[in-house]
């Protein structure tokens, strides 16, 4: 299993990808190399910036496209069902727009008619009738 994290500056309004995440004490540490090799990490606190990251782990999973697919993006699938990726009750969840959910399987074979077409924190209207309005 592949782990992947990125994170929503919500001050910046930006995604920042290829962020770490580790806590202590209750308090998230949303780090983000400045130079893999040399081991050089630029630190970002939250408990500085209490609400400002929203880090997103990566699924494990890529969408029909190729895309990979991370908690909070926006998916569609072939049936035209627009919905969230969560994580809820140790797994990972979509939950559609007409109030049903699915688990997503880590099964290689199941067939995969997911598309990513966004995410909550870039395009929120895409959960609210599948147009993005500005």
């Amino acid at each position: 299993m592949e782990i992947k994290v990125r994170a929503w500056d919500k001050k910046e309004k930006k995604m920042i990808e290829n962020v770490g995440v580790f806590y202590s004490d209750n308090t998230a540490y949303i780090y983000k190399y400045t130079s893999p090799a040399l081991g050089y990490t630029e630190v970002f606190i939250n408990a500085k910036y209490p609400d400002r990251f929203v880090p997103m782990l990566y699924i494990n999973c890529k969408d029909k496209n190729g895309k990979e697919i991370y908690k909070d993006d926006i998916v569609k699938n072939d049936c035209g069902q627009i919905g969230r990726v969560v994580f809820k009750h140790g797994a990972f969840v979509f939950q559609w727009n007409d109030n049903t959910e699915t688990y997503w399987s880590a099964d290689p074979d199941s067939e995969n008619d997911i598309e990513v077409i966004g995410n909550i924190w870039e395009n929120p209207n895409l959960l609210k009738g599948g147009k993005n309005e500005d």
